[in-house]
Order: C-alpha cells, then sequence, then structure tokens
C-alpha cells in the first residue's frame, strides 16, 4: 500500500494524461517538449497548451483524499475499550460481546459482588434494605448494561479502523489502476483494471444489543456497528461493488477515476451514517434509561455522623 504518495500519485496521473492526449494526437515526446506529426508543424504550438488547459488541475480529484484519519490512531482506544469490557463481564462464563460474538470472560473481582450479598444478610435497617433493593439486587443488570455500552463504543471505534483502512487502500488502488490505465490507454487488459470497492462492506449494524432490565415489560436494545471482518465466519454484511478503469482515451480514463472517487466518496460517507446512526441511537436509550445503567446514589451519602448511626442509618448487624 502507497497511501503517503497518493499526492505524488495524482501529480504523476495529471502528467500521463496530458502525455496520452497528446501521443494519441500523434506527437512524440523530445527532451522537454514535444515533435508534432509531420505537416502539423504550425499549429503544434496551440495543439499541445490546448491538452495542458484540459488536464491541468485534474490532480486535485484526489485532493479530499489526502488527509484520511489514520487507522492506527484508534487502535489504542479500542484496546482500551475491550479491556474495560473484560472488567465488566459478570455472568457466569462470561458475556458475548454483540459487535464480535466473541465471549467475553467472567471478571472475578467483579463477581465478588456475591460474595457482598451473602455478608450482609443479616444487616438491617432503612440503609440496609435500601442497598440490597436500589443496590444489590440490580447490580447484575447493571454490570452487564455497562459491558454492552462498552462493547458499543468498541464495536464503532473498531468499525472506524475498518472503515479508514480500506477507504485508504481503495483510494489507493484507483490512483495506481488510473495511473496503469493512462500509462497504456487502449492497451490495458480490462480484467486487471477491476477493483473491489471494499470500504462498502466495512461496517455493518446489529441492531439488537440487548439491556438488562427488572422490568418484564420493558424491551430495549442498542444499535451497535461493527466491523465486517469481525463478524461471524467473517462474511462481510454486504457484497463490495467492482469498479473498473480501462478506458481507451485520456478523457475516459479520467472519467471513469472521478467516478471511481465519487463512489468512494458516497460509501465512506454512508458507513459514517451508519455508525453516527448506531451510537445516536443508542445514546437515546442510554439518556432515557440512566437508572438502566448506573446505580442510585447511596442512601448513606446524605446521612450526617450523627444521623448515621440511627436506625435510618446504618441500623444493626443481627
Amino acid at each position: 500500500m502507497s497511501y503517503p504518495e497518493l499526492a505524488e500519485h495524482s501529480v504523476t496521473f495529471e502528467a500521463l494524461a496530458i502525455q496520452a492526449s497528446l501521443q494519441a494526437q500523434g506527437f512524440r515526446k523530445s527532451g522537454s517538449g514535444w515533435d508534432p506529426p509531420f505537416g502539423t508543424e504550425d499549429g503544434a504550438d496551440l495543439i499541445v497548451a490546448a491538452a495542458h488547459r484540459r488536464y491541468s488541475g485534474i490532480a486535485q480529484m484526489f485532493t479530499p483524499f489526502f488527509g484520511l484519519p489514520d487507522p492506527n490512531d484508534l487502535r489504542e482506544l479500542h484496546l482500551r475499550l475491550t479491556q474495560a469490557q473484560g472488567k465488566l463481564s459478570t455472568g457466569k462464563g462470561g458475556l458475548m460481546d454483540p459487535a464480535t460474538g466473541a465471549m467475553i470472560i467472567e471478571d472475578q473481582v467483579m463477581n465478588g459482588m456475591t460474595a457482598v450479598g451473602a455478608a450482609l444478610q443479616d444487616w438491617r435497617g432503612v440503609a440496609a434494605e435500601e442497598f440490597k433493593s436500589k443496590f444489590l439486587k440490580p447490580w447484575p443488570a447493571v454490570a452487564a448494561n455497562q459491558f454492552t455500552l462498552l462493547a458499543v463504543l468498541a464495536g464503532a471505534v473498531k468499525a472506524e479502523i475498518a472503515l479508514w483502512t480500506e477507504a485508504r487502500k481503495n483510494v489507493d488502488e484507483i490512483a495506481h489502476l488510473a495511473i496503469t490505465a493512462m500509462q497504456g490507454t487502449g492497451k490495458v487488459d480490462p480484467k486487471m483494471q477491476v477493483f473491489a470497492l471494499t470500504v462498502a462492506a466495512s461496517v455493518f449494524s446489529v441492531g439488537a444489543a440487548a439491556i438488562a432490565t427488572t422490568a418484564a415489560a420493558t424491551s430495549l436494545t442498542l444499535t451497535v456497528a461493527g466491523a465486517a471482518a469481525q463478524a461471524a465466519g467473517a462474511v462481510p454484511r454486504e457484497d463490495a461493488p467492482k469498479l473498473a478503469i480501462d478506458g481507451g482515451t485520456a478523457h475516459e480514463v479520467v472519467d471513469q477515476t472521478q467516478r471511481a472517487l465519487n463512489a468512494l466518496a458516497l460509501e465512506i460517507h454512508a458507513k459514517e451514517t451508519e455508525i453516527a446512526y448506531g451510537l445516536a441511537m443508542s445514546l437515546l436509550i442510554v439518556v432515557s434509561n440512566r437508572d438502566m445503567f448506573t446505580a442510585p446514589r447511596p442512601w448513606l451519602a446524605d446521612h450526617t455522623a450523627t444521623t448515621v448511626t440511627t436506625d435510618r442509618g446504618l441500623g444493626e448487624n443481627l
């Protein structure tokens, strides 16, 4: 992959377009200039100038793709999120990541809450009842929902990594095919000039990451965006469209290259929208159901030194 040289490739493409146009009209390269076909010397300068006017600036069609995000900048963030998932995997045997289908083994430290519950069975008083009903009982659901929320974030970051990896690869492929086609206008093998727009298959959405709740009538899900390469069996959710750059003239190659770049830009936008939609829908669920993701403020937090030891405070241990 030579994405870092994309700007250089674009300049080469423009120069080759001018060259191909003149060669198609019978001109031959001679040092720093062009030798016209025999008998056309008088109008040669005008023809050369016209070719320069027609194709000067086509390198700029690649300009919007010069600063695509570096997927490596996101890998550390993704690692931290997956590590945090491991800390919140409290289900017996572990929890399944909805974005990857992988099982995250249970964290023994977090599962120590079971021992806490057993140790507090004989605790009595208002604070005790509040702790048991509002913190201890919903703890498994809250922890599981925080795990799922982390899966949503990790999935979105992984999808961004996949998206920008494929986008960089695709625009680099377009540049190379465009240069090859321009170098051999009318002579390239069409079968060798086809590439897959893999960015189109780089992201998929899973719309059913269930949220744990104690209310049987409530059914909520988070929308998870993930990378297709992570899907079960590593099967992309949609086929990558095929594009060709094999024109017989400089004009046709330029036109095909622009259409390929336009298609890439549209797919990048579509995938970014897909990821953003998943995050926005999940955020809406979280904001509307905060109590399913966070434990309530402890009953004892608002007590003073004089009230904390009363029946309405710490109570007693039988």
